[in-house]
């Protein structure tokens, strides 16, 4: 029997020590890591002691999820407006006035939203992150008001004219949205309206029905299922039968619902894609104001 041994006895080489059948690597043959470079022989040396390894690639931290049912939010929401309804209903009778509509609407607007407040703080910590306030705020706000110009132009322009063409068609008639700022704008209550349309709306509207509303259904459900079920909620919020005296055509009610129910798929995408409230706020802001804008010049 030979005394040497197959070539397939011998042990593989240790990638750690140095191998006698190559020459000593050269310095530009090893990396900072001791690991080889491409064009040098050696298959691996020990990662030097002074330095460390290089740092893992970052991973995009994922949005936290809201702890509490859409629901549930919901009926905080209707009670709110229950509360704000008696408030209004009690300042009505003290005062009278053009200016009192507008009072009464500013306060219907942040009752709720007081409401769904105290509702988070007791029971759902965290709900800060859910709904996403950022620290770059003008920033956010600035590419919301490009939104809210962006979801004017694709809804009250765009799909409102095919909505004013299908409903002329369904009805025969010409259909319009309801009225919903009465009496003149001018002085004090152009003042008011601005507050209640371009401030109060926006902040209060957005935080329930995009912070809390589709914040709740996006963390258990994909986006267009989420932004169609908070825009249906959005837009039934918007009907407006009128009065007793003044009723309003059921068809121009349901087009203001129509027409509020792709508002609210446009804004869900603003806050999908930046995910903070604050844009989204702004978004609403810009286009209520470009509506009143209209309704002072009389366009429309």
């Amino acid at each position: 029997m030979s005394d040497q041994h197959p070539s397939w006895l011998e042990p593989p080489p240790r990638p750690d020590l140095p191998r006698p059948d190559l020459p000593p690597p050269r310095p530009d043959q090893i990396s900072p890591w001791g690991t080889p470079r491409p064009s040098g022989p050696w298959t691996a040396q020990v990662p030097s002691p002074g330095l460390a390894a290089p740092p893992a690639p970052a991973v995009a931290a994922e949005r936290p999820k809201a702890d509490w049912s859409w629901w549930l939010a919901l009926l905080v929401f209707i009670g709110g407006i229950f509360l704000s309804g008696l408030v209004g209903v009690g300042l009505a009778a003290l005062a009278k006035g053009g200016g009192m509509y507008y009072v009464v609407g500013i306060i219907g607007e942040f009752l709720p939203m007081g409401l769904l407040l105290l509702w988070l703080n007791t029971g759902h910590a965290g709900w800060q992150a859910v709904i996403g306030f950022p620290t770059r705020f003008w920033k956010e706000a600035g590419v919301g008001v490009i939104g809210g110009l962006a979801v004017y132009g694709a809804t009250a322009i765009g799909i409102g004219m095919a909505l004013y063409a299908i409903f002329h068609l369904i009805t025969g008639r010409d259909v319009s949205t309801p009225e919903q700022l009465p009496g003149e704008l001018s002085g004090i209550r152009l003042v008011l309206a601005f507050v209640l349309v371009v401030v109060a709306a926006p902040i209060a509207e957005e935080f329930f029905f995009r912070g809390c509303l589709f914040g709740a259904m996006r963390s258990r459900a994909p986006f267009w299922l989420a932004a169609v079920g908070s825009s249906v909620v959005f837009g039934l919020a918007h009907w407006d039968p009128g009065s007793e005296t003044d009723p309003v055509p059921v068809a121009d009610a349901l087009l203001l619902v129509t027409m509020m129910f792709f508002v609210g798929c446009g804004l869900a995408y603003v806050y999908e894609k930046r995910g903070n409230i604050v844009a989204c706020m702004a978004a609403h802001a810009t286009f209520n104001l470009l509506g009143l804008g209209f309704i002072v010049l009389g366009v429309g």
